[in-house]
């Protein structure tokens, strides 16, 4: 009786191990924060592209209603930085020609409906309407999800000093 017993757990065994190994391996989808970080950076590109091209439409729907932005010396509102990208896009001469720039040694966070990014921008040149001068930034950040939509919602860039 034991033997018998004993055969029909081992062939149970071997048959639910065929099933399991004769199984095709599951497609596995990007965790939720993977995928996050994946459209906050695709946000923060389309928004910088945007930033450097002076292209208020973009920005417009990229930022937030409550968005700010601090440049030293000066902090701004949504409202007031579309007016005065568009008033360098307006000015006469004005190249079309977009600023060029670098992102380095960024971090993407995401904390649920908040994400935060941290990096260098070299900016190199470009544009006569630059709106920051060529150098090296440090640029902070901070995104939220707005139904489906990522908007930018705070921008703080400041200078890199002494080679750090």
């Amino acid at each position: 009786m034991r033997c018998k017993t004993g055969i029909v757990i081992v062939s149970l065994i071997t048959i639910w191990l065929f099933s399991v190994l004769g199984q095709a391996p599951k497609a596995t989808a990007a965790s939720p924060a993977v995928e996050a970080k994946s459209q906050v950076a695709a946000a923060e590109k389309k928004w910088l592209n945007a930033f450097y091209r002076l292209d208020a439409a973009v920005l417009e729907t990229s930022e937030s209603s409550d968005f700010t932005f601090v440049a030293p010396p000066a902090m701004v509102t949504r409202d007031q930085q579309l007016k005065l990208v568009q008033q360098r896009f307006a000015t006469a001469g004005t190249p079309r020609t977009p600023t060029t720039y670098e992102i380095g040694n960024q971090t993407i966070r995401v904390y649920g409906d908040v994400g935060l990014v941290s990096d260098v921008c070299t900016v190199l040149g470009g544009s006569d309407s630059r709106i920051i001068s060529p150098g090296r930034y440090w640029q902070t950040e901070v995104w939220r999800k707005e139904g489906s939509t990522w908007k930018l919602v705070h921008v703080h860039i400041s200078s890199v000093e002494h080679g750090m």
